[in-house]
């Protein structure tokens, strides 16, 4: 199911890509796009890339930990590594802050 999220986000990068060609070969592409997005299937389509794409980056930080080791010193005696519960916390947080900055960017400027 996760590897089957990735289709869902190729679709949506094809979909963000169009909107980039309409930008340049439409005569009005805000109109274009605005009927585009305001269809039922397309809305349901990205209701549901959402919600992949939330499942795909839960899982993704779950699994982080098991397949990157993060060492506290480069001494080779001393090989502790960070806790992975530290490492999944990280990355919830930088997520988290990056989509508050991003929001805000889009929606204040």
């Amino acid at each position: 199911i996760r590897e089957a999220t990735a289709v869902l986000s190729l679709l949506v990068g094809i979909e963000l890509l169009s909107f980039c060609l309409a930008a340049v070969l439409c005569e009005d592409p805000q109109a274009w796009i605005l009927s585009f997005l305001t269809r039922p299937a397309i809305v349901a389509f990205n209701i549901l890339a959402l919600l992949a794409v939330i499942y795909h980056t839960i899982t993704w930080y779950n699994i982080f930990p098991q397949g990157v080791r993060i060492f506290t010193s480069r001494d080779p005696a001393n090989t502790r590594t960070i806790p992975a519960p530290f490492l999944t916390a990280s990355l919830y947080f930088v997520t988290i802050v990056a989509s508050v900055l991003i929001f805000c960017a889009l929606t204040f400027s």
